[in-house]
C-alpha cells in the first residue's frame, strides 16, 4: 500500500486480494491462520495482552482493521482518533501482527469467507449471541473455531479518551493558592508577578491575607487586582489562639485554595490549622533545611562560616521547618558579604524559587 501522510510504507497492509493469495500460500504450507479484528484507536496495554494470547494460537495473525469511516458508524462520528493507515502502521509495528488488512463494511463475513481463517479471535465481552448474525454464519459455514481470550480489566480505547480528557480539563482548571504574611510581602510580589507574566502555570492567587493590619504585603494585592485581607491574629503575638485559628480556617476556605503559600507569616501554626489544610501547605524558608531552621537563619548561615546556604519550600507540619523537602536553590556566601548584602542574594533566590515550585505544583510535578 502507498505510504500515508508522510508515513514510511507498510510492508504488512495489504488488500482483500492479496491477503487472499498470502492465505493460500499458508495454507498450501499447513500453517495456521488466526484472524481477529478491530479499530485498535490508540493502541494500549489491553490491545497488546489481547493480540499476545491471539498470535499464541496459531502460526500467523491476521487482523482485518475497522476503516475511518467505519468507526465512525461503530463508534462516534469524532472517532477514529487516528487515521486508518496510522492505526495501522502501529499495529504493524507489534512483532506478533503479520498482515493487517482494511475493511469498510458495517461487519466481516465477506472478509471471513475470502480468508477463511482456521481461527477467529474476539475479546471475552463477546459471546456466540452478540457475535454479528451474517459472520457468525461464515464462520460457521467454513467450519472456523471461534475463540473468546479474558481481556485485561481496566483497559480500553473509550477509558483513555475518558482520562485525556480529564487530564486536559486538569491543566486548564486554576489552581488557586492564598498567601499569608506579615511583613514587606516581597516573595507575594514575586508570586504575582510571575502570575502577570505566565509564569504560573495553573496557579492564580485567589487572596493575600496578613496577620499584620499595616503590613506592606496587604498593599500589593490590589495592585495586582487580588484581594488582601487583615484577619485579626488574637492576643499572642507568635501563635494564632484557639479562635484565631477559627478565623484564619475559616476566612482562607472561603477561597477555596488549591494550595496555601506561607511567606514571611512570622506566627507559628498549630496542629489544628495544619489539619485544615493538609497535603496544601508550604512554607519558604532563608537557609538549606535543615541547617539554621528558626529565626534570623541568615545572620546564623554568616556567623557559622559556612560557604554555602540559600532557600528552602518545604511542606508544612507541626515541627516548625522540619517538614519534608519540596525543592532548594544554593546561595554561595562571599567572603565580602555581610547581613544585608547575603539578606539580598537569599531573598532573590526566594523570588526565583517559591513560584517555580507553585507552577510545578500546580501541574502535580512534585
Amino acid at each position: 500500500m502507498p505510504a500515508t501522510q508522510g508515513l514510511p510504507p507498510n510492508p504488512k497492509l495489504c488488500t482483500l486480494a492479496a491477503a487472499v493469495a498470502q492465505r493460500k500460500l499458508l495454507y498450501d504450507r499447513g500453517q495456521k491462520l488466526v484472524l481477529t479484528n478491530g479499530c485498535f484507536d490508540l493502541l494500549h496495554p489491553g490491545h497488546l495482552y489481547f493480540l499476545n494470547q491471539a498470535a499464541a494460537l496459531g502460526d500467523q495473525l491476521w487482523i482485518a482493521l475497522n476503516s475511518n469511516s467505519s468507526v465512525q458508524a461503530l463508534k462516534d462520528p469524532k472517532r477514529p482518533l487516528l487515521d486508518e493507515h496510522e492505526r495501522a502502521y502501529a499495529l504493524a509495528a507489534l512483532e506478533n501482527v503479520d498482515r493487517i488488512v482494511i475493511f469498510d463494511t458495517p461487519h466481516l463475513a465477506h472478509e471471513i469467507r475470502s480468508l477463511q481463517p482456521d481461527i477467529y479471535v474476539k475479546a471475552g465481552d463477546y459471546t456466540l449471541e452478540t457475535l454479528n448474525v451474517e459472520e457468525c454464519i461464515a464462520l460457521e459455514t467454513i467450519g472456523t473455531t471461534i475463540r473468546f481470550l479474558p481481556f485485561l480489566k481496566g483497559y480500553s480505547t473509550t477509558g483513555l479518551i475518558d482520562r485525556m480528557a480529564a487530564a486536559a480539563t486538569h491543566a486548564t482548571t486554576p489552581y488557586a493558592i492564598v498567601i499569608l504574611g506579615s511583613g514587606r510581602g516581597s516573595n507575594a510580589e514575586a508570586i504575582l508577578k510571575a502570575q502577570a507574566q505566565k509564569r504560573l502555570a495553573r496557579a492564580r492567587v485567589a487572596a493575600i491575607i496578613s496577620d499584620q493590619p499595616e503590613a506592606p504585603i496587604l498593599q500589593r494585592g490590589p495592585r495586582f487586582g487580588i484581594p488582601a485581607d487583615y484577619v485579626d491574629p488574637g492576643p499572642f503575638k507568635t501563635k494564632l489562639d484557639e479562635d484565631a485559628t477559627s478565623r484564619y480556617i475559616d476566612h482562607i476556605k472561603s477561597f477555596h485554595p488549591d494550595l496555601l503559600v506561607l511567606a514571611g507569616f512570622m506566627r507559628v501554626v498549630n496542629e489544628p490549622f495544619i489539619r485544615a489544610f493538609h497535603g496544601k501547605l508550604i512554607n519558604i524558608h532563608p537557609s538549606l533545611l535543615p541547617s539554621f531552621p528558626g529565626l534570623n537563619s541568615i545572620q546564623q548561615a554568616l556567623d557559622y562560616g559556612v560557604v554555602y546556604t540559600g532557600c528552602t519550600v518545604h511542606w508544612v507540619t507541626p515541627e516548625v521547618d522540619a517538614g519534608p523537602i519540596i525543592d532548594q536553590k544554593v546561595v554561595r556566601i562571599d567572603p565580602s558579604d555581610d547581613l544585608a548584602s547575603l539578606e539580598s542574594k537569599v531573598h532573590a533566590t526566594e523570588h526565583e524559587l517559591l513560584p517555580e515550585v507553585i507552577a510545578r505544583l500546580s501541574y502535580g510535578q512534585l
